[in-house]
């Protein structure tokens, strides 16, 4: 399926994860910024699905609920805390991929 996108270059993605665990800083400018616009798109998609397993949206994220320490039990303390800190990576991919 891959290969029948338009544009997708599936060698090109295939050297990138071959890179996995390499240095982003010495990828070609490239490279880096078509590894870094996927692991986006991959953060993204994690952010959604620990959404959809929590019950937000998009709008949700920016309002502050009042919630209690008795509401939540341990496994959604977990999942919102995860959800953070992905929300706080997306942030900085977008930031670092608007500088290049």
């Amino acid at each position: 399926m891959a290969r029948a996108a338009k544009g997708y270059n599936y060698g090109h993605i295939a050297a990138l994860v071959s890179l996995r665990g390499s240095a982003v800083e010495k990828m070609p400018a490239s490279a880096r910024k078509l590894y870094l616009q996927r692991h986006l798109h991959l953060v993204e998609s994690q952010i959604r699905l620990l959404a959809d397993k929590l019950g937000f949206d998009e709008e949700s994220f920016d309002r502050e609920d009042d919630w209690t320490d008795n509401q939540l039990d341990q496994e959604r303390w977990s999942s919102l805390i995860n959800l953070d800190y992905l929300l706080a990576e997306r942030d900085a991919l977008r930031e670092t991929l608007a500088k290049l």
